[in-house]
């Protein structure tokens, strides 16, 4: 019985240490495009491993330079789309502002030209036109509903669309995501 215990503490111990080993293999220093040098962890087929390494010297920036562009990108779109500047720390400023850039381009191309035009006409007279409309059209009242539920989802999406452009807090930003 103990034989069959010790075989299998060895191949176990051998599975461990070829682990290692591919790991360490997996390790290559590379020279990024932007003139930083640093290690990555590469796995997959040599063939795709040289493919990557050869696309990190001519194209790849390094993590920290990828990081900058990142965050410089979003402080113009920010400023094109004329939103305020965030308060926080500076990671929570990096990841809000990637975060509200992506909310307010989701929320807005959600909005059809019917959404556009309640949200102009404000909150009680949208409700009010379709009051009028539902009872030319003698609707139900579960019928009714929908519509007035549909409504109340448009002014809740342009109220969060209005928050997310005036929002001064990295935090509320990321607590919304």
């Amino acid at each position: 019985m103990s034989n069959i215990y010790n075989i299998g503490k060895l191949n176990k111990a051998k599975s461990e240490r070829k682990l290692k080993e591919e790991k360490k293999m997996a390790q290559y220093d590379v020279n990024y495009s932007c003139g930083h040098s640093g290690t990555v962890s590469l796995v997959g087929k040599v063939t795709e491993r040289e493919r990557k390494i050869e696309w990190l010297k001519e194209s790849g920036d390094c993590p920290d330079c990828y990081r900058a562009a990142q965050q410089k990108k979003a402080e113009e779109e920010t400023k094109k789309m004329g939103l305020p500047p965030l308060t926080g720390t500076e990671k929570q400023i990096a990841w809000a502002d990637k975060i509200r850039i992506e909310k307010i381009k989701m929320l807005e191309s959600e909005m059809t030209s019917s959404m556009k035009t309640f949200e102009k006409m404000g909150k009680h007279e949208a409700f009010e036109k379709v009051r009028k409309a539902v009872e030319e059209k003698g609707l139900s009242a579960a019928e009714s509903e929908k519509y007035f539920k549909n409504l109340e989802d448009v002014f809740k999406k342009v109220e969060l669309l209005n928050n997310f452009k005036s929002t001064t807090s990295a935090s509320w930003i990321i607590d919304r995501r």
